[in-house]
């Protein structure tokens, strides 16, 4: 789960033998907080929509590749109960950034 699409395009070139599912549009690059506050309330409730779905999704699921240093991460590793963690490191191509993600067997 990640609000940033390119994440999962990484994910998803890294490791072809897995199927990565998201709902999220692939245009996205992540949330601003500023942005966020100053959008139409139908847009917001769309956006808000989303992430509960996501959130839903990932706690149903069999497995969970996210970061438990953002709330929604931790969030999600609450509910899920005593699951083992490995960490994985994904690095973003030409991005140059590094991202942990715990993957979750449950």
């Amino acid at each position: 789960m990640s609000d940033d699409y390119r994440i999962i395009t990484m994910a998803q070139l890294k490791f072809p033998e897995w199927n990565f599912y998201t709902i999220e549009d692939p245009n996205a690059k992540g949330k601003d907080a500023r942005g966020f506050k100053v959008l139409p309330a139908d847009i917001k409730y769309e956006e808000y929509l989303r992430l509960f779905a996501n959130i839903d999704i990932c706690i149903g699921a069999k497995k969970f590749i996210g970061t438990f240093t953002s709330n929604v991460g931790m969030f999600v590793g609450m509910r899920c109960g005593n699951a083992i963690a490995i960490v994985l490191t994904l690095i973003l191509g030409n991005y140059g950034e590094k991202i942990s993600a715990n993957y979750l067997g449950l």
